[in-house]
This record gives structure tokens, sequence and C-alpha cells, in this order.
């Protein structure tokens, strides 16, 4: 009984795991031409426990309810766009309006660099001078190539998106009504189709998973909101123009994989120093270097601490996640190992296994 016990839980575990993998490599592969269906589900899925307790006070039916829902969700979602948008566009008009001085005053430190190095250029052989003088010539019409290649690059890419953004908006809030109001009818042919031991495996590992990824996600929001408090506070302290605009996406930034705040201030930095702002270069290298220890301090306390598990084990998972698939084993592995403990534990407290 010992035995089969053993091999009934090594066979539930590698179950789970091949699953699991699965499922989310699928959605990963699939996510580009599914995206629709993806977020509409998941939006169904959020909306079906405030529907079913709101439908029986007004009596209408579940499903119109739950699409109802769905719909106001996606409206204060359009509201809160459309206000990013608009202050994007004030900001955007910002730089605009100080784009000119900017390159003026960039154009200005790299001839003042040159007068300086002239007396140096005099020493040096003709062939020599004749080459750092064009280099520095080279270096300003080519940033000014870059700025303005950057500008048109961004706008025709965004104006190009358009059609598609909005043809895949509206196929998304259908595809979200229909799933919403039909949601129970769907999960009811899902579990006819995999049957009653299939599904209940199923259902256990989804309900790991989304509790798992519920999780994850409350830690990193809280360390999102962390970074936009030390971003905010510090770019008030400095007189930075725009610094709520500039604190919600430099921290947003910093959610990404592998890319972090540094993306941004570092560069920030770099630029500030050279354009003659050494004392504001200086107190953007602190601000920087005071997020990074705050951020590498707090991580692996507060996602332990939401998801229950060593946060040691969740970054050996990380690093070779990432060594195998890159990005996407970055956020695969991780998930797949706390869910394989989850589970694990889960059938232990049931006397599934040993």
């Amino acid at each position: 009984m010992e035995r089969k016990s053993k091999k009934a839980f090594i066979v539930d575990v590698i179950y789970a795991v091949i699953i699991l993998t699965m499922v989310i490599l699928a959605s990963f592969i699939l996510f580009k031409y599914l995206f629709p269906f993806v977020v509409g589900t998941l939006i169904a899925y959020l909306v079906q426990r405030p529907a079913t307790l709101f439908c029986h006070k007004i009596g209408l039916k579940k499903g119109v309810v739950a699409a109802s829902f769905s719909v106001l969700i996606y409206l204060c979602f359009g509201f809160l766009l459309g206000f990013v948008v608009y202050k994007l566009v004030g900001f955007s008009v910002g730089i605009a309006e100080n784009l000119p001085d900017t390159l003026k005053k960039f154009a200005t430190v790299i001839n003042g660099l040159k007068d300086k190095f002239s007396t140096v250029f005099s020493l040096l052989p003709k062939e020599f001078s004749v080459v750092l003088d064009k280099f520095f010539d080279n270096t300003l019409s080519m940033f000014f190539e870059k700025i303005g290649g950057a500008i048109s690059g961004f706008a025709g890419g965004v104006a190009k998106k358009m059609p598609q953004i909005f043809i895949s908006g509206f196929v998304t809030l259908m595809a979200t009504c229909y799933i919403a109001k039909d949601y129970d009818g769907l999960t009811k042919f899902i579990k006819n189709f995999f049957g009653k031991k299939s599904t209940r495996k199923i259902v256990k590992i989804k309900e790991i998973f989304v509790g798992s990824v519920l999780k994850m996600i409350k830690a990193y929001l809280i360390l999102l909101l962390i970074t936009f408090l030390e971003l905010f506070i510090g770019f008030l302290l400095l007189g930075v123009e725009y610094p709520f605009i500039l604190a919600i996406l430099i921290a947003f930034v910093d959610l990404l994989p592998v890319i972090g705040t540094g993306t941004v201030l570092v560069p920030w930095t770099f630029v500030s120093a050279l354009l003659g702002n050494v004392k504001f270069a200086i107190y953007l290298a602190v601000l920087y270097v005071i997020i990074l220890l705050l951020r590498n301090f707090l991580e692996p306390k507060i996602i332990g601490k939401q998801i229950g598990v060593n946060s040691l084990f969740t970054l050996i998972f990380m690093f070779a996640g990432f060594k195998v698939l890159g990005i996407l084993g970055l956020i695969l592995f991780p998930i797949i190992f706390i869910v394989t403990i989850k589970y694990y534990k889960s059938e232990m407290e049931e006397g599934l296994s040993v």
C-alpha cells in the first residue's frame, strides 16, 4: 500500500507539472494570437463571484449581470487609460518645447569639449587631430539623427498600430461579454470533456496556480508602490517636471524582467552630467542607489512572505529558467516550482500520499 501511495503521488505530481507546463507554454505561445480571449476569460472569471451575489438582489440572470460587470470594468479601464494618455500628451508637449534648448545645450557641451582639447590636438600629428576633430563633429550629427529618427519612428509605429489596437480592443470586449454571459455553460462543457478525476486535479492545479499568481502580483504591486513613492518624493525634492507621471512610468519599467529603474536613471544621470548639471546628476545617482538597495533588500522578503516559498529556491528556479528559456523561463519556472510545491503540500494534507 505504501509503495502504491508513493507511486500514485509521484504520478499526480508529474501529471500536475506536465499539465501546468503545457498550459503556461500554450498561453505564452498563443497569447499573441488569442490575446482577446485570454483577457476575456480572465475578466469573466473575476466577475463571476460578484455577479452571483448581485444577481440574487436585483432578480436578473447571472449571465447578464456578469456581462454588465465586464463592460463596467472596461469603461473604468478606458477612463484610466484616457487620463494616462492625456498626461502623457502633456508630458510629450513639454519635452518637445524644451527639446531645441536641450539640443543646443548638448551641442554647446560637445563644442566646449572640442575647444578644451584643441590645445592637445595641436600637439598631435595632423592625421590624429583630423580624426579626433571628425569624431566630435560626427558625435553631434549622429546624436541629432538618432533623436529625429527615434521620434519619427515612434510616431509612425503608433499610427501604424492604431487600427490593430482598436480591432483587438473591440474583439476583447465582445469575447469578454460572451464568455462572462455563458461562463457556467463553458466550465460545465470542459468538466464533461475531461472527466471527473482529471477535472478534480485540473481544478486543484488551477486554484493553486491562480492563488500563487495573485499573491505574486500583490507582492510586485507592493514593490511598485514603494518604488513609485521613492521616485515621486525624490523627483519632488530635485524639482523635476512632471514628477507624478515620470515616477509611475519608471516604477512600471522596474517591474519588467531584467530591466530596472537603472535603464532610465543611469542614462539620465550621464546625460545630465554631460550637459553640465553635475549637482543634479549626483543627486539622481544617489536616488538610484537608494532605490536599488531598498529593492534588493525588500523584494525577497515581500515575495517570500506572500507566496510562502523560500526565496532562495525561487531565485534558483528563476536563474535556471532564464538559462533554459530566457525571459519566458524567468517567469515560467518559478511558477511551476511554486505550484508543484503547493500541490504536494495539498496532497499531503488530504492524505493522498505518505
